[in-house]
């Protein structure tokens, strides 16, 4: 997705694009970590009150996306799944018996795929 932004301060543009050069990111990737941190740090106390699995997830998001680029991976109750395909993932929830997790297509662009899955259509 491109994105404009007016207003932003030159200062601290040029210091945030320089410190990302600096860490090897693309001005894109670093922005896209520093607005998923900042999302993290201002929406926590809905997170832990809402969902547990989504907290986890949360706090391991960069770790995940790190080890785990390409993959699809569920959270539940403190566990992390990793599967190549998102039908061996449902296949892996299945088998564990769960029926609710936070699952996503690590790395893949967020338009539809990932968020919550809910197995009201997976025979059990």
């Amino acid at each position: 997705m491109d994105v404009i932004i007016r207003g932003m301060r030159t200062r601290i543009y040029r210091e945030f694009k320089a410190q990302a050069n600096k860490m090897g990111l693309r001005l894109s990737d670093a922005l896209q970590k520093a607005i998923e941190r900042w999302l993290l740090e201002n929406s926590q106390s809905s997170l832990v009150m809402n969902d547990p699995n989504q907290l986890a997830f949360a706090k391991l998001a960069s770790q995940i996306e790190s080890k785990y680029h390409g993959k699809y991976v569920a959270m539940c109750g403190g566990k992390l799944y990793v599967a190549g395909t998102l039908e061996d993932l449902g296949g892996q929830l299945k088998e564990a018996g769960i029926a609710r997790a936070v699952v996503s297509h690590v790395g893949a662009d967020e338009s539809g795929e990932g968020g919550e899955w809910l197995w009201g259509s997976i025979e059990r």
